[in-house]
């Protein structure tokens, strides 16, 4: 029994389930995040080969593996998910047989290292199970890497040292082609390889030490060396954020640029190692609903009270008399020098570890941030201190990365009510079309998450050559795109480093907005836009440039795709106000009225009362004055949609739909008086 309790398997079993806790209770509802809806759109019209493509003047190590991942998985979400939380445990594995040849003696610290590397709450992009599958992969190589050095360093036997170090080499030199960032923890290798030396070493002289270090090293010396000189003489880089030679320039063009190297140097040390544990879960854990709050306690509390059980299941006699100071000093010491070299080329390429957008920049440091906080823990010599130190941590960490899932679940369960709602007002839309949306969350420049489910479901036919085109484009809003549509002029073409094409054209603009969760999806008509009290400054300041002829309602009716926006929603309210809409387009007003009718029979109603307006016009032209007046004593009660309800009434003449006489007196009476 007391082997059992100690065993390596019981550690790995309880670092999984620990783990599981974390990543995997949304799995199933987990989508396309952000940028993955283009990696997944390129693959979808031109296959697998397109991500050689895309990633040959950038990182060109990523196209095989996405082709390869891609070949294996297709455009299904979840297998992605599932093999990126596998990729994050084996990385925990590695920690863990990194710090069991480190420090063999200290068990309790292994596996609570492991652990915290694998949950590691500063890395909130692993909801994106597509497009950060090579940053995870990389971090974990780089673990597996320098613990085959020390491996390869503790070998006896020539050949096997040979084949440790060649093992080293190339998982090294690979887990930088992935992700070149990644470069500083090379230092981290060093150091490590220099503690080995000065525990072997029977001479004490630092430059001994030094110059047996630099002996040591020389095998995997050669991983930064190599990728250096590949990177500077044979690469063709396309992306100047990448160009070390044009970011090292603009660090050093001036002394307020050097400052900010130094604050932002420090910053990101900061954000790294300390408020990793609190940032993301101060932003994302209280957004959450009453329900997700609940279960994310229940979840997180159950994770680290498993975490407390596999730090006590040790003899106190064994363990806690084994927490050496020399544990804890190397450990710190590793960590804090590890994670200044960890994001030194994160910052001399003029970025920084922000703990939200800029997250996937903290990973590589990560390594050397589990140093530092395993030893800062295991420095408290009250046991009841560290274990609750060690509860905390992975409460934290639990806490972090539900609230980041259930975030990520909802905007994505928004997108697919979305688009659902598109697909009934729209059934096919003209190539060329600007979609100009107003989601009701903030998605800043990742565009994609418009015209992404916008080409999955009207354009997700094959193309025959490269590169791909995007036949729905975006915009991500701002300032200048209020510009743009107003004058309609502009055209950009943007090409994704020959992936795919994308034409903009700001004449050809398609306005559609949701403001809030409670509402329906609105797809603004310049004859009559429903604007409502919701909606952003900006969607009422170019309304009147949305042409709806965009939308082609005699069209091959497209569906969104069962997998990725899952089967079609139940049909309330939205459902009826859409093909209302739809039929308004055309002039069918007594589809209109029987829509209404069938809406009311089933004691359906809208959340805004901007969504009547269809119903309003149709019993107006088709002379049905309860019915008007039934729906003004709605709409009335806001002013801003009385006025819209006058101005859209008696704008139907001008656009071939006159009302008889007596409505328009009606109309006069009930909308316009006092306007």
């Amino acid at each position: 029994m007391g082997k059992f309790k100690e065993s390596r398997w019981v550690d790995i079993l309880l670092l999984a389930l620990v783990s599981a806790l974390a990543y995997l209770p949304d799995v199933l509802s987990l989508s396309y995040y952000r940028d993955d809806w283009y990696y997944m759109y390129d693959g979808l019209v031109r296959g697998a080969q397109i991500f050689e493509l895309m990633f040959r003047h950038l990182r060109p190590a990523r196209g095989p593996l996405f082709a390869f991942l891609f070949t294996l998985f297709g455009t299904s979400p979840l297998p992605y998910h599932l093999t990126l939380f596998m990729w994050r445990l084996l990385g925990g594995l590695g920690m863990f047989w990194l710090f069991d040849l480190l420090w063999p003696r200290q068990r309790k610290a292994r596996f609570f290292a492991a652990l915290l590397f694998t949950i590691y709450p500063g890395f909130i992009w692993w909801v994106a199970g597509i497009e950060y599958q090579p940053m995870v992969i990389s971090v974990g190589l780089h673990v597996f890497s320098i613990a085959v050095t020390i491996k390869a360093l503790q070998a006896e036997n020539r050949f096997l040292r040979i084949i440790w170090f060649l093992l080293a080499f190339l998982t090294g030199l690979y887990a930088l082609a992935l992700v070149d960032y990644a470069i500083g923890m090379e230092a981290l290798r060093l150091l490590i390889i220099y503690l080995y030396v000065w525990r072997t070493s029977p001479d004490r002289k630092i430059w001994k030490q030094g110059l047996e270090t630099f002996k040591s090293a020389v095998p995997v010396l050669l991983i930064p060396l190599v990728y250096l000189i590949w990177r500077q003489f044979f690469f063709e880089n396309w992306r100047e954020a990448t160009d070390i030679k044009l970011q090292l320039v603009t660090v050093l063009s001036s002394a307020d640029s050097l400052l900010w190297f130094f604050i932002n140097t420090l910053m990101s040390m900061l954000n790294v190692s300390v408020f990793a544990w609190v940032l993301p879960f101060n932003r994302s854990f209280y957004v959450t609903r009453l329900y997700d709050m609940s279960y994310g306690l229940a979840l997180a509390t159950l994770g680290a009270c498993l975490a407390i059980l596999a730090e006590r299941r040790f003899a106190i006699g064994q363990n806690d008399s084994e927490t050496s100071l020399h544990f804890v000093r190397e450990a710190i010491l590793l960590g804090i020098v590890g994670v200044f070299f960890g994001i030194l080329p994160v910052v001399a390429g003029n970025r920084f570890v922000e703990l939200n957008r800029f997250s996937h920049y903290a990973l590589p440091a990560s390594i050397a941030s589990i140093f530092l906080v395993t030893g800062l823990v295991f420095s408290l010599s009250n046991r009841l201190a560290r274990s609750l130190g060690i509860f905390l941590l992975v409460w934290l960490a639990i806490l972090t990365h539900r609230g980041v899932s259930t975030e990520a679940r909802a905007e994505e369960a928004t997108i697919q009510n979305f688009w659902w709602q598109m697909a009934w007002r729209a059934p096919d839309i003209d190539s060329g079309t600007l979609l100009v949306v107003n989601y009701p969350f903030d998605f800043a420049d990742d565009d994609d998450v418009v015209f992404g489910p916008a080409n999955f479901i009207y354009y997700p036919e094959k193309q025959d050559k490269d590169p791909a085109r995007i036949y729905l484009s975006s915009i991500a809003f701002d300032a200048s795109s209020v510009e743009n549509i107003l004058v309609g002029q502009l055209r950009l073409h943007r090409n994704f480093y020959g992936a795919h094409t994308n034409q903009i054209n700001f004449r050809n603009v398609l306005i559609v907005t949701q403001p809030s969760t409670d509402s329906c999806l609105r797809v603004i008509d310049a004859r009559w836009p429903d604007l409502s009290i919701y909606d952003a400054d900006w969607v009422v300041a170019i309304a009147s440039k949305s042409e709806i002829e965009h939308i082609i309602p005699g069209g091959l009716a497209h569906t969104p795709p069962e997998y990725l926006f899952n089967a079609e929603p139940e049909h309330t309210w939205c459902y009826y106000y859409q093909k209302a809409d739809l039929a308004r387009q055309v002039g069918d007003w007594e589809t209109i009225a029987q829509l209404g009718n069938q809406a009311n029979e089933m004691g359906l109603s809208p959340n805004d009362q901007i969504e009547l307006m269809p119903f309003l016009q149709a019993h107006a032209f088709l002379g049905n004055e309860e019915k008007v007046k039934e729906i003004s004593v709605l709409l009335n009660a806001e002013a801003w949609y009385k006025r819209q309800a006058c101005q859209n009434l008696y704008g139907m003449e001008k656009n071939g739909y006159p009302l008889r006489i007596d409505m328009l007196a009606l109309v006069e009476e009930l909308f316009c008086a006092n306007e």
